[in-house]
């Protein structure tokens, strides 16, 4: 049976592949690689050798994979007519569209830097957001997510609790229920008690 290394040895080891750029990538993502997956349920290593692990795979992509990248996003952003001729309209959310035009423009500058500085492109992009390290972040793992696979778009929550309670359909029906055994003409100060409210919702 093979002895796992230490984290110490680890850090020896793979020092070199540690010092890439993405050892401020952030929190440990939830679900690992594959290759890590399977040799991990065996051994008792912690957040720290795992993360590690993570960002020895977690290099910035090829050239060639940020021209696939971009005509991708582009494809997103501005799909092009069935005529060939212009571009349909797409109905996305602001939210989203903007931090789809964010990876694009990542990966723009990584290419327009020879693709050599991964995490400068990315720190040119969220300053001009006006934003911090959470973007910066952010625009990494949404771009690696992406580039395994186009379906992985980021998402959002903004505005998700800001529907009124009223669209509840069962709440509208009790109320609606309630103002109906009122009776025809129902005032104000007879629509709804305390004692009312609290036993009937």
């Amino acid at each position: 049976m093979v002895k796992p290394h230490s984290v110490s040895e680890c850090r020896d080891e793979d020092d070199s592949a540690l010092n890439r750029e993405e050892d401020g990538l952030g929190g440990l993502p939830d679900m690992l690689p594959p290759t890590l997956t399977g040799a991990s349920h065996n051994l008792d290593m912690g957040p720290e050798f795992q993360l590690q692990l993570f960002l020895v795979n977690l290099s910035p992509p090829s050239p060639s994979t940020v021209d696939t990248t971009i005509k991708k996003i582009e494809n997103i952003l501005h799909p092009p007519c069935k005529t060939g001729c212009g571009y349909k309209v797409v109905e996305m959310n602001h939210i989203l569209q903007a931090w789809i035009e964010m990876m694009a423009m990542q990966s723009r500058l990584f290419k327009a830097g020879d693709c050599s500085n991964w995490t400068a492109a990315t720190l040119q992009v969220a300053a001009a957001a006006g934003k911090g390290e959470w973007l910066v972040r952010q625009i990494r793992e949404w771009c690696h997510a992406f580039i395994k696979n186009e379906k992985n778009l980021p998402t959002h929550s903004y505005g998700k609790f800001n529907s009124s309670v009223l669209e509840d359909e069962d709440l509208a029906q009790e109320i609606h229920l309630h103002l109906q055994g009122k009776g025809k003409f129902v005032i104000r100060k007879n629509g709804f008690q305390i004692q009312e409210l609290d036993n009937g919702f």
